[in-house]
């Protein structure tokens, strides 16, 4: 399931007028269809989970009584051996303020090693120039034009454990993400000549369902502030021998495409 906001009203709500607008509730489609956009935006909602919607579901503040907020704490109810749970809906300027744009990550797997700058799409985090919109946070298609690919990347700052687990820390994770990819077609406005004679067509902004864990897409978890990364699949356990008070995550796209990193989340 997923639910459809309008974006004209978001970017108001975000200065300070009124509540971003429910437009509509759709079934999950399957992979590889799409649909149109274009005005709009998708809040998903993660499968297994139920959350009611209706005329009084709030959007914005992300205050824990908001749509995204019940999506994880339902995403939360369906582990019961995680207590706590950590996401990010891409959704507000400080939501993206918590992506670290300054950090690398190094690739062991070469020697020497390969260290990769962050290499992602998105709007400003800091207002009032701000430009973030939900669902167009992207991880840029890999750079092989160099010696040395690029592959997309894009790096959380520190997360603190700390006031979630009174100062303990955890050992034992999941990890949550929902990606899209998205076609647009031309805007052709056609004179009196020519091939596209006559021919008055919109630009259209369709979003894609995609396979969650394609070959291209990787994601990493790191205890000790990206020194090590260890990559982990989707909604699947990872443990630690020790505890850690504050975690990275890491996302790289290693193909040719865009992937738009919609949300993401993290139990433990």
């Amino acid at each position: 399931m997923r639910v459809l906001v309008d974006l004209a009203s978001h970017v108001a709500a975000l200065k300070g007028s009124g509540d971003p607008l429910i437009m509509q509730v759709e079934k999950d489609y399957n992979l590889g269809e799409s649909a149109a956009i274009n005005g709009k935006y998708v809040i998903p909602v993660p499968e297994g989970t139920d959350v009611s919607v209706d005329a009084s579901t709030q959007v914005l503040p992300i205050d824990g009584d908001d749509l995204a907020s019940q999506t994880y704490a339902e995403l939360l109810s369906r582990f019961p051996q995680y207590g706590n749970i950590y996401f990010n809906p891409l959704m507000t300027q400080a939501n993206l303020a918590e992506i670290d744009e300054t950090a690398t990550f190094t690739d062991y797997d070469f020697v020497p090693p390969r260290t990769y700058p962050s290499r992602f799409q998105s709007g400003r985090a800091v207002p009032p120039d701000s430009g973030i919109a939900p669902n167009s946070t992207a991880l840029l298609p890999v750079n092989d034009t160099g010696a040395t690919p690029k592959p997309g990347m894009m790096i959380t700052d520190l997360i603190d454990l700390t006031p979630y687990t009174a100062g303990v820390g955890a050992d034992s994770f999941m990890v949550y993400w929902m990606v899209y990819e998205f076609e647009t077609t031309d805007d052709i406005a056609g004179g009196a000549f020519g091939l596209t004679a006559g021919t008055n067509e919109p630009a259209i902004r369709s979003i894609v369902e995609v396979d969650q864990e394609p070959s291209d897409l990787q994601v990493y978890i790191s205890i000790d502030d990206g020194a090590n990364w260890l990559q982990v699949g989707r909604l699947e356990p990872i443990s630690f021998c020790c505890k850690a008070t504050e975690i990275r995550l890491a996302f790289r796209n290693n193909g040719n495409s865009k992937l738009y990193v919609s949300t993401f989340g993290l139990m433990f």
